[in-house]
Parts: structure tokens; sequence; C-alpha cells
């Protein structure tokens, strides 16, 4: 029988709440690490890797080696779950794609951790670049003009610049900015060629790129949100880690 999990509530009252980063290797977790360190958070994280960049964070207590979830993605459950149990996590905080997993694993039996994401059939909606687009307009709410892309004759009439973008992609691999005929030829052997998930031509939209960091635990941590801008003018902030 698993062991109860033990909360906040059930510890000294003051003590710091103990958040476990569903990984410490991107710049995600590092900003989260940022944000919620100098509350006096405690925090810990899993990570295939030891040497990822939390460990070397003065704020994260721990990192707990664990299978990589593309790979093994049951025991990368068991592994976070055991964490939980053995050093009494009050809330597990996904940084990435694990986020999806902990969602598509939820009605397993197994499932007790402790983490709020949204359902499974809500992440495929929202994270398909083609999908989230059609929610758009089912909400009516503004987007550039776009049209799905089977073949290269479909791109036929799309006027330059355009953005030629797969469903699904991480950090952008899978998306093209096309300008010309020759940067059209190389992401269509890019994206197209070798398709495997939808494909989306569209149209840039106008304004400044930004992008929001935020974290806020309803009770535990409250935090507002920053908007990011870039460009030349934006000085570069410190990151205290």
């Amino acid at each position: 029988m698993t062991a109860p999990i033990e909360t906040v509530s059930d510890r000294a009252a003051g003590a710091a709440p103990r958040a476990l980063l569903s990984e410490g290797s991107s710049l995600t977790a590092r900003e989260v690490v940022t944000c919620l360190g100098p509350l006096g958070s405690h925090l810990e994280a899993l990570d295939p890797n030891a040497a990822c960049i939390a460990r070397f964070s003065r704020w994260v207590r721990r990192v707990h080696r664990c299978p990589r979830p593309a790979i093994d993605p049951l025991g990368y459950l068991e592994s976070a779950t055991r964490v939980v149990v053995e050093r009494q996590i009050d809330v597990v905080l996904p940084t990435h794609g694990q986020a999806w997993l902990f969602a598509a694993a939820a009605p397993l039996p197994s499932s007790r951790l402790p983490v709020a994401v949204a359902v499974v059939a809500a992440f495929e909606r929202a994270e398909s670049k083609v999908e989230c687009a059609r929610l758009l307009d089912e909400l009516g709410l503004p987007q550039p003009r776009r049209r799905l892309v089977a073949e290269e004759r479909d791109l036929d009439g799309v006027p330059f610049p355009y953005w030629l973008k797969a469903a699904f992609s991480t950090a952008g691999q899978e998306v093209r900015h096309v300008t010309d005929e020759r940067s059209r030829r190389t992401a269509v052997e890019c994206l197209l060629d070798a398709a495997t998930m939808p494909v989306m031509a569209q149209q840039p939209a106008p304004g400044q790129y930004a992008r929001c960091r935020a974290c806020s635990i309803v009770g535990a941590w409250s935090l507002p949100i920053r908007a990011c801008p870039s460009g030349p003018e934006l000085a570069s902030v410190p990151q205290p880690v």
C-alpha cells in the first residue's frame, strides 16, 4: 500500500511549501527557480541529468534522477510519485511537456500526484497549432489568415512572407519563415516531404513579440505576470540562480 502523502498542513506551522519541478534542464525551470527561490520555497527537481541547470542553483535543495519521460513515461511517473511521497512534496510544478504526461496519466489508479493540469483533450486542442487556430475561430478571436497544406502546390498563391508550421513542435524546430522561393523550397523539404502531422501556412501578425512569465499558486505563492518584449531597446535583466 502506498504511504499517505503528508502535506504542509501536517508539518510545523510556517514551514515552507515544498515544490517539485517536473524537470530541471530548461530555461523555464530556471525562471521558476528564480521566482520561487527568493521567497523561501523549498524546491526540488526531477531530471534524467544529474548535472542539469537546476543542480547548480542555490535555491534547489535536491535533484532526483529519473527516467526520460519520452522514453519511459511510466518509469518517470513512478519516480515522481516516489519522490512526492518520500520528500513530502506539496505541489508538482510541470515546467515543460511533462504537463501533458501528468494529464494523460490522471485516470490511472496509481496517479496521486499533487499537480493542477487541464484534461488531456484540452492539451491536444491547445498545443496543436492547427487545432488552436480552429479554436480561435470558434471563439471569434482575430488571427492572421491561414491555409492547411498537404503538398507544395497548396502554397501556390500564398503571398510572401508567411510562416509554415507543423501542428506540433518544440522550441520552434518545426516552424519556418518563408520569405521567397528559396526559403519556400527549404521549408517544404523540412516540413512537407516527410510530414507526419498536419502543416499550415499562416500570414505574420503585426505587432511586437513578447513573452509572459508568471507563477501563481493560490495559498502559497503569487507573482505578477511580467511582459518581456524583445528588441535592442530592452536592457537585459540579471536573473539570480
